[in-house]
């Protein structure tokens, strides 16, 4: 499926960045491939992708359509939960990290063409 991109800098909640991405009819970020996930969105930045385990603790989904997550890249002990983190961002090294959803992290909006 072929995708098309855009990457916002200003920083937001995951919840606040979702909710922006599906106003223009996108979703964020989901990678589903390591071509896709390693693709440098940013150099020097983490930003938040479009999975999260809210729902049932350990089961990562995408979040625009629920489903499993069937590609992942976590980083080294990732994911943790560490103090109930249920959201997930990209490093810049494109490994992924659970985390708070109410940090601020720049993001990615896609959508299909």
């Amino acid at each position: 499926m072929n995708k098309c991109y855009r990457v916002y800098t200003d920083t937001k909640t995951h919840d606040e960045a979702q909710a922006f991405c599906e106003s223009l009819g996108t979703h964020l970020l989901e990678p589903t491939s390591s071509t896709e996930n390693d693709y440098e969105f940013f150099t020097d930045t983490s930003h938040w992708i479009g999975i999260h385990d809210s729902g049932t603790e350990g089961n990562f989904v995408y979040e625009s359509t629920g489903a499993a997550i069937t590609y992942e890249n976590w980083g080294i002990n990732e994911p943790n939960n560490l103090g109930s983190e249920q959201c997930v961002m990209k490093f810049s090294s494109n490994f992924w990290n659970d985390d708070s959803c109410d940090n601020l992290l720049p993001f990615v909006c896609e959508t299909a063409i």
